[in-house]
């Protein structure tokens, strides 16, 4: 059963469904999709009372507005804010009410969540969006925003909810990433450059992966195709490095200098173009 709970008025850079992706399908090149900051979409989900497999709305920057239809709760996590809603809390919306979402100033990265989850057609198993393969339900201004049940009163006599301010994340601060090296053998030099060397995110950063750009690293030869994760650091010809990430390929056939520690993979991905990024052996 759907229930319409809103309606979106602007798309801001980029609103997309998203629950935790694709599982089961890279052998046929389907890609994961799924959050970009799995920690913040889990948290959205905890701050409605949604299971964490729960479809939220993901935020590019910010800059969204939506029209509410139905009371509901809704609740805002990640790097955008807005004058309506606390970042990282959750309350109830009355029909008429706007919701409008700021950019971000520190990260990328924002999730709202509906209580009840919301619906999209699924494709792959699946309701996550894959902008460039087309998979999953476009978002558009007018496209009205549905959850899969009615959540009357899910916290009585509650106004607000607010997640621990000590567990909130930073995206000011620059702490370095955890790289686990391998599985190929890179030159202890190359490796040596990069996790001593600061790097810049790239303006030719999207979903599918973010661009390194710093010191340039001694490439390694081609390898045969392989698979590949969210969180794969290739090393291709240019000597820049390539973090692959959820929309991106399911094989490489570049040598991969290390993959980033999946609990520090959340913060890699809040990363703005244009800021620095550190990285330490795991």
């Amino acid at each position: 059963m759907m229930i319409p709970v809103a309606k979106v008025l602007t798309t801001g850079i980029g609103l997309s469904y998203q629950d935790l992706g694709r599982f089961g399908y890279a052998r046929y090149g389907v890609a994961p999709a799924g959050p970009m900051d799995l920690q913040a979409h889990d948290i959205a989900n905890q701050l409605v009372g949604n299971d964490p497999e729960a479809t939220c709305l993901e935020l590019t920057l910010g800059g969204g507005r939506v029209e509410i239809l139905r009371p509901v709760w809704i609740a805002l996590t990640g790097a955008a804010s807005s004058p309506q809603l606390k970042p990282w809390s959750a309350r109830e919306f009355l029909p008429g009410e706007t919701l409008t979402i700021h950019p971000a100033r520190h990260g990328i990265w924002s999730y709202l969540a509906f209580a009840g989850g919301l619906h999209a057609p699924a494709a792959f198993g699946s309701r996550s969006r894959h902008e460039r393969s087309d998979t999953g339900a476009k978002i558009t201004s007018e496209t009205l925003l549905s959850t899969t049940r009615t959540v009357p009163k899910p916290f009585p006599g509650v106004s607000a909810r607010h997640y621990h301010p000590e567990e909130t994340p930073d995206y000011q601060v620059d702490s370095p990433i955890r790289v686990h090296a391998g599985p190929h053998d890179i030159a202890s030099e190359t490796l040596e450059i990069f996790f001593n060397s600061p790097w810049k995110i790239s303006n030719r950063s999207d979903r599918t992966g973010f661009r390194l750009e710093g010191k340039t690293l001694r490439p390694e030869a081609s390898i045969p195709s392989l698979p590949t994760l969210p969180g794969c650091i290739q090393l291709p010809p240019s000597g820049e490095p390539i973090v692959t990430l959820n929309d991106g390929p399911t094989t490489g056939g570049y040598p991969l200098l290390g993959i980033i520690d999946p609990a520090d993979l959340p913060t890699f991905t809040q990363h703005a173009p244009g800021s620095s990024v550190y990285f330490n052996p795991a």
